[in-house]
């Protein structure tokens, strides 16, 4: 942020020196206000006709304070040189680029301040924010937001924070969040990744000067007319929702403004919100440049031939594209509340929308509908395209750790497996349509490849589940006593520990270490994709999972990948103790060595591993 211009300085001061009037101004508008109340009230009483009750509001006619008396003395202090240089510092501050009514709005908004004590509006105020800096939040509160509205705001910054810190630490906007137009933009979509999002993770300056450029593009105002979503670091409505959350981006922000002793009670969450915040911003300017850079480009391609309606229609479908589910202003507010529950509720519509568009497409105009077509076929066919070439050059270069599973009742639909490494290229597209699949046939294919009926509540009740947000997703585990998985939760150290980790440690350092685990350096390799947004899960293989498949009428559900997954680690260190056996040549040495160590025979038929106890004394074990 530049240092501020000395009018400007006058400004941060003389509105300082004014909050006091302000208040007093309030008070006298409060007094006058009880006899025209009481006027009101009286007349109302007397009233014997609607002609009555129409003229009773003249009790509220008249201003609350004598003409001139609410002129607040601050506007006086500036010169007419100086009021001009307020109102240009506004005009052409390059944050609001082009947009002339916003400009408009918020000169006014800065003249009824200083003319009449009237605080701003809170998006009034968010653009006096952008142009005069966080200097002017201080100084002007936001007084229109009622106290129910501010316990809101904190509340959803608190309960979304681990959301925050597992979506950190990764490109992954346009290959997860819009993914369906990086297929049809592969160019914009690289040139948004590493030319906007890596840049602007680097260092501020980078992010504020690629937000300008996306504010001064010539198409800067028919997109805002068009409804097109371009998400900021300010308020939480117009943030992405992986970043809802933003105390941890500002405390890193702050941080050096602070005093010594919050600094140093500050000071371990410094490293952690400074991640944050350049992980935001990379995550913002990535899906900003892409929307926008699409836009422009279509409007640019349609000029002459597009109006209002064309525009608008492809606004829509860029934010459908890039995880803004349409959902009107109606709506809003209850997707705004979803937020709390789930992960990311607009992006889950948006996924829902992306599916249906083929049957909609008649609502869209002639030009975007032929977009939409376009779309559609570059995703799908871009997608099966490379899963058709990797499961073809697998087969001839006998890739026996490389396959693809082709039935869309089971989990590992439509992903690449190497070893016991799942990658997903489909950007959480394909859970949609398995869970669809599923609820037609009532059927579903395990892990281990073997079809079995399910209960269609059940499994809806369970991919509801799954979209939880970390903060419900931990309540519900508390009252139930156990994790999703059928964990038990306990005060243990350890078991915190671990659920903290699972419930705020970023995506794609948690598949990095489950990946290595399973498969060493070619499982980090293949979870390497996850930092570009490539969904990576790693599980166990064929002998883990058929023991998996014995114990499922015990707990009485289908076991899952993280299932697996969780369990992973005893299987692990159990086989670390047959190694000895495993190395043996011989039947015989190998007879002999059960004989002698019934604990690890009956460990190695626990796991599966064996079929037969050859002692009582191994049973026993068992």
């Amino acid at each position: 942020m530049p240092k501020p211009e000395p009018v400007v300085q006058k400004l941060f001061k003389v509105l300082e020196e004014a909050k006091g009037l302000r208040k007093g101004l309030e008070k006298v508008k409060k007094v006058a206000r009880k006899p025209k109340t009481a006027m009101l009230a009286k007349r109302l009483v007397e009233a014997k006709t609607f002609e009555d009750i129409r003229a009773a509001r003249a009790a509220l006619k008249g201003k609350l304070i004598p003409e001139g008396a609410e002129i607040m003395p601050t506007v006086t202090k500036f010169t007419e040189a100086e009021q001009a240089e307020l109102i240009q510092t506004i005009t052409k501050s390059p944050v609001l680029g082009k947009l002339v009514f916003t400009k408009r709005n918020t000169a006014e908004a800065l003249g009824d301040l200083l003319q009449f004590g009237k605080i701003p509006t809170l998006g009034q105020r968010r653009n006096l924010i952008r142009v005069f800096g966080d200097e002017f939040a201080k100084i002007v509160p936001a007084e229109d937001i009622k106290a129910w509205q501010r316990f809101s705001d904190v509340l959803t910054e608190v309960i979304n924070t681990p959301k925050t810190t597992m979506s950190m630490l990764d490109l992954s906007a346009s290959l997860r969040q819009a993914l369906t137009l990086a297929t049809r933009h592969p160019i914009e979509a690289i040139r948004a990744t590493f030319g906007a999002g890596a840049k602007s993770g680097l260092r501020q300056k980078w992010f504020e000067g690629i937000q300008e450029s996306i504010i001064n593009n010539r198409f800067a105002p028919a997109a805002d007319a068009a409804g097109l979503d371009l998400t900021t670091m300010g308020h939480i409505l117009k943030r992405e929702e992986a970043y809802v959350s933003g105390w941890l981006q500002r405390l890193a922000k702050n941080w050096g403004t602070y005093t010594l002793p919050k600094k140093i009670i500050t000071a371990p969450l410094w490293p952690v919100g400074q991640a944050a915040r350049m992980s935001e911003r990379a995550f913002i300017a990535t899906l900003n440049k892409m929307r926008m850079d699409i836009f422009s480009r279509y409007a640019a391609l349609w000029e002459g031939k597009a109006g209002e309606a064309e525009l608008k229609a492809m606004a829509e479908v860029i934010n459908i594209c890039s995880g803004r589910g349409a959902v009107g202003r109606r709506l809003q507010p209850l997707v705004n509340l979803l937020n709390n529950v789930w992960f990311s509720p607009r992006l889950q519509i948006s996924r829902v929308q992306y599916l249906g568009l083929p049957f909609t497409l008649w609502k869209y105009p002639p030009l975007v509908r032929r977009y939409v077509i376009g779309n559609i076929v570059a995703f799908y066919g871009t997608i099966a395209g490379t899963l058709s070439m990797i499961g073809l050059a697998a087969k001839q270069f006998g890739w026996k750790d490389v396959s693809i599973e082709e039935d869309p009742r089971s989990t590992d639909v439509g992903k690449i497996r190497i070893g016991d490494t799942r990658i997903d290229p489909w950007g959480g597209h394909q859970q949609y349509a398995r869970l669809i699949t599923r609820l037609i046939s009532g059927e579903m294919k395990t892990a281990m490849g073997q079809i079995k009926e399910i209960d269609r509540e059940e499994e809806l009740v369970r991919f509801l589940r799954l979209k939880e947000s970390p903060f419900i997703g931990l309540l519900h585990d508390i009252f139930k006593g156990e994790s999703f998985l059928g964990e038990e939760l306990t005060a243990e150290p350890e078991n915190i520990q671990k659920q903290a980790f699972e419930r705020t440690a970023p995506f794609f350092i948690r598949d990095m270490i489950d990946a290595i685990r399973e498969d060493g350096l070619l499982g980090g390799m293949a979870a390497s994709a996850g930092f570009f947004g490539v969904g990576v899960l790693s599980y166990p293989s064929a002998t883990y999972a058929n023991w998996l498949a014995t114990i499922e009428k015990k707990i009485g559900r289908e076991t899952t990948d993280e299932d697996m997954r969780k369990m992973r680690p005893d299987y692990n260190k159990a086989e670390a103790s047959w190694l000895e056996y495993l190395e043996l040549k011989t039947a015989k040495a190998r007879e002999h060595y059960r004989e002698n160590n019934p604990d690890i025979e009956a460990s190695m038929y626990f796991w599966g591993e064996l079929n037969t106890l050859s002692s009582p004394e191994a049973q026993e074990e068992f």
